[in-house]
């Protein structure tokens, strides 16, 4: 065997190892791990520490694909965490995979802890984004986000919210689509833990839901869960799906029947011998999409 490799099966043994591990283990602990057991090399590039505005959790890390002669889609990834943990560094893995496939992909860092802070933070690295385009070689109205775990429930939201998007400056249509795995999406602050201590000041339970938020001018969604997840349950995708294609919104619905929660996230791990269903599904319909005209 050639010593590529064997790198290559010693680190699927140690991944399925990981995968292993208890359920309690955090999607963000295994991340961690995904980094050590598989250091990317899918970015040409990785810029890291990039202030998008004053705080300092304001940073962000842009992987960038080989130079291409046309613009390339901007995707925007937000990390899972549950609102209370987490950091760009932990999904690195992932900007080095989504990079490999061509999208210039920006993760960035975002404040915890109560609802709707983090989402200000997103909708402001969008309009980084929008303002740092020519730099980037990216189509400023070909944004794409993306998200995992409690990531994929700010991708919706700001995907979404056009009052919040128009209010950073960023036109709703410079939105192309969104994507969500294993996505938090339909859940009540009484619930108590972290969901309680992010949203339990909110006085409208309704305000922090995506439901009240869809609109046929919404775009494109692809949503995706696993049937194994046994920490988020999959009617949050099926309902959330179920609601966006009855308001007319496209959406493409996946289940990934082997796949658990943590398996989702670790899905999108380049550098396997393969690259994996998922995010060859993602990446193929982010990269799809074309611009929007206003309205559309």
């Amino acid at each position: 065997m050639r010593s590529g490799g064997l790198v290559r099966t010693l680190r699927l043994g140690a991944l399925a190892a990981a995968l292993l591990l208890p359920a309690a283990l955090s999607a963000c602990a295994v991340a961690t791990g995904l980094n050590s057991l598989l250091p990317g090399s899918g970015a040409e590039a990785v810029d890291r520490g990039i202030a998008y505005g004053p705080l300092r959790e304001h940073r962000l890390d842009v992987y960038h694909p080989a130079p291409s002669a046309t613009l390339r889609p901007a995707l925007i990834f937000f990390y899972g965490g549950g609102w209370v943990a987490g950091s760009k560094s932990t999904y690195a893995f992932a900007g080095q995979a989504f990079a490999e496939e061509g999208l210039v992909t920006i993760m960035p860092d975002y404040r915890f802890s109560r609802f709707p802070d983090f989402l200000d933070d997103g909708a402001r690295a969008i309009a980084w984004v929008r303002a740092n385009a020519a730099t980037l070689g990216v189509d400023p109205n070909r944004i794409v986000l993306a998200g995992h775990s409690s990531g994929a429930y700010i991708a919706a939201m700001l995907a979404m919210d056009q009052a919040r998007l128009a209010a950073a400056g960023v036109p709703p249509e410079a939105i192309a689509g969104w994507a969500g795995l294993a996505g938090m999406y339909l859940f009540d602050p009484r619930e108590g833990g972290p969901i309680r201590a992010t949203f339990g000041h909110v006085a409208d339970p309704a305000e922090m839901q995506p439901l009240r938020l869809i609109d046929p001018a919404d775009p494109p969604a692809f949503l995706a869960t696993g049937g194994r997840d046994g920490m988020v349950d999959t009617d949050h995708t099926a309902q959330l799906a179920a609601a966006l294609h009855a308001g007319g919104v496209r959406v493409e619905e996946r289940t990934y029947r082997g796949t658990g929660h943590i398996g989702m996230a670790a899905s999108l791990a380049g550098g396997l011998g393969r690259e994996s269903d998922v995010l060859l599904d993602v990446a193929g319909f982010l990269l799809r999409l074309p611009a929007r005209t206003a309205g559309r």
